[in-house]
């Protein structure tokens, strides 16, 4: 077992022995499927992003403490502490200035990347929709935690890649209706699509994979006109 899933699975087991909930019990409190509790609990899943803030929120820890990579409980930041987040505040305009002149030290291939990230930031908190700006904002923290964590990865590593990759979960009829779909959005095979984007597709089908699990009827017995 991966020293990393042995070190969660040890830390979930015992936050919740600690709470004297069962698995079926914490499942039902995060909305994160008992299956999948059980993979956490036995090593063998790791929780994407939202599965460890749901857990984090759940047991009141750090995801670094989760981790096994601290033995520090907390969480970094409260959002409700007016004191932390009125100093997040207060630090935004410098370290935005301090980033304007990195960015001017920066190659110009550097620079068109650190702006194709930044176009994704703005359009992430300038959506109006609150529950999809947070679900924007998040896969882009964590994509950059994730990167910085594992070494300073490119930024296409994203949160999904902790689970495998998603689609291999997917039947051939799926993965057609997937395509599909694309296709009417108007997404082309020779699309450039951002690194972030593909998260965000990656993200979503594996919400889609917690929350409609494969039922008894085999998926590729889907009708391709649905």
């Amino acid at each position: 077992m991966d020293n990393g899933l042995s070190s969660l699975a040890s830390r979930i087991k015992a936050l919740r022995a600690e709470k004297g909930v069962t698995q079926k019990q914490l499942a039902d409190a995060t909305g994160i499927a008992y299956g999948t509790i059980i993979g956490y609990e036995n090593g063998k899943r790791e929780p994407n992003s939202k599965a460890m803030a749901a857990l984090e929120d759940y047991f009141g820890v750090s995801g670094a403490y989760l981790r096994g990579e601290s033995d520090q409980r907390d969480p970094p930041y409260k959002w409700d502490d007016p004191e932390s987040m009125e100093a997040v505040r207060q630090s935004l305009p410098p370290v935005l200035k301090n980033l304007s002149d990195a960015i001017t030290k920066c190659n110009s291939r550097q620079q068109k990347l650190i702006f194709d990230i930044m176009i994704e930031l703005h359009h992430a908190i300038t959506k109006g929709d609150e529950a999809e700006k947070d679900s924007l904002i998040e896969i882009l923290h964590t994509d950059i935690e994730v990167g910085v964590l594992d070494n300073k990865r490119p930024s296409t590593q994203t949160v999904a890649e902790a689970e495998g990759n998603v689609f291999d979960r997917f039947s051939d009829a799926e993965i057609r209706l997937f395509t599909k779909f694309l296709f009417y959005r108007g997404i082309g095979e020779d699309d450039d699509i951002t690194p972030v984007q593909v998260g965000m597709l990656q993200s979503a089908a594996l919400i889609l994979d917690t929350a409609f699990p494969v039922s008894k009827i085999n998926a590729d017995h889907i009708p391709m006109d649905a």
